[in-house]
């Protein structure tokens, strides 16, 4: 199932696109709502100061991958069997623990704005089963869907911003500032775990060799341009409404579309939130596809036995899911503190770890 896909690979474009997905997808639910909870009026300026503390981070990442070897690959070479083993099992429950909680965010999302009365198990599966789908087909299919998808999304965000723009109140941002800087840079936590956690299991999607540079380039301008899309959204939503009623909504970019009008359409919102949609969605398969890698080349399964594995697996998230949607306490302890502590733990050692490994392989 993943094997055979060894020659199929993504090119620079639609690499870019791949990180631009995963880089914003958590702030269309509880990432935008989170941070805005903590900073309010000055959201703005701890996404500004995550930008630039993520931005040494992504460097890291592009040293890594200039290796040319994916994360697994990469544990093998620097570590002891013994060790590499250790960290990548953890490797996989932390994208495990993730893809749990961006299901669980999307199976509310679509509860909430879209399928009200649809059993929750049905939903999951009217989403998965695409998802499978497309990793069945290979990392080129995955490129291929991912690049159209951006320029369809693309064009979204931009009719977004044209139908919001003359909502814009400038009062709902004062006072400017007001925010102590603790808070503030708490919230810029928040940005750094919710867009440079997914952006690193981007390595275990196969690339073209020989073209380290361009994939590097491209997850550079994708994650800057993940987060201009990410700060014009979260422009429009504090500007939009007073802070003391955003932090009422569970996904305010979806409440700020509700007052775009586009003529004869009604609840335009549907339509305008599709890219929501498709950055849950990328996101999702990135992991599944990864968890899949890990199947396939750890535990040297044959296709029947990875295929059955494989389901077994997604069954098992999907369930989890679903009973975290159900229990509210779950939901929200799991969605908050705890992921951050885990991404950030994650997003930390796996660098620094890896980096001083390779630094030091040099050196001897």
């Amino acid at each position: 199932m993943i094997e055979k896909y060894s020659n199929n690979k993504v090119d620079a474009y639609q690499y870019f696109a791949l990180v631009v997905f995963l880089s914003r997808s958590m702030f269309t639910g509880m990432g935008a709502q989170n941070m805005i909870e903590m900073s309010r009026n000055d959201t703005w300026v701890s996404l500004l100061i995550g930008f630039c503390i993520g931005m040494p981070l992504v460097l890291l990442i592009c040293y890594i991958n200039s290796k040319e070897i994916n994360m697994f690959e990469l544990i093998n070479k620097y570590f002891s069997k013994v060790i590499s083993k250790i960290i990548k099992f953890i490797i996989v429950l932390v994208l495990i623990f993730v893809l749990v909680i961006i299901l669980n965010d999307f199976i509310n999302f679509s509860k909430i704005k879209y399928l009200f009365e649809t059993p929750n198990i049905f939903i999951t599966i009217l989403f998965i089963f695409p998802i499978l789908f497309i990793i069945k087909k290979g990392p080129e299919v995955i490129g291929r869907t991912a690049l159209f998808l951006f320029f369809l999304t693309s064009v979204i965000i931009f009719l977004n911003s044209v139908g919001l723009i003359k909502y814009v109140n400038f009062d709902n941002l004062k006072p400017v500032f007001s925010t102590n800087i603790f808070s503030l840079f708490k919230s810029s936590l928040y940005y750094i775990a919710y867009a440079i956690t997914p952006v690193i299991f981007l390595s275990i999607i196969p690339k073209e060799k020989s073209h380290a540079k361009k994939y590097n380039k491209a997850l550079i301008i994708g994650y800057i341009f993940s987060f201009v899309a990410t700060f014009i959204a979260i422009f429009y939503v504090t500007t939009l409404f007073n802070v003391e009623y955003v932090t009422l909504f569970n996904y305010p970019a979806y409440f700020a579309l509700k007052k775009i009008k586009y003529g004869f359409i009604s609840n335009a919102e549907n339509i305008l939130s599709f890219y929501f949609i498709v950055d849950y969605f990328f996101t999702i398969l990135v992991f599944l596809y990864s968890i899949f890698y890990y199947l396939s080349t750890e535990l040297k399964l044959r296709e029947k036995s990875l295929k059955i594995t494989s389901i077994l697996i997604t069954t098992i998230i999907v369930l989890i899911s679903n009973y975290a949607y159900k229990s509210t306490t779950i939901a929200q302890i799991v969605s908050k503190t705890p992921y951050i502590i885990v991404s950030l733990l994650f997003i930390c050692s796996y660098l620094l770890l890896v980096t001083l490994k390779i630094k030091f392989c040099k050196k001897h």
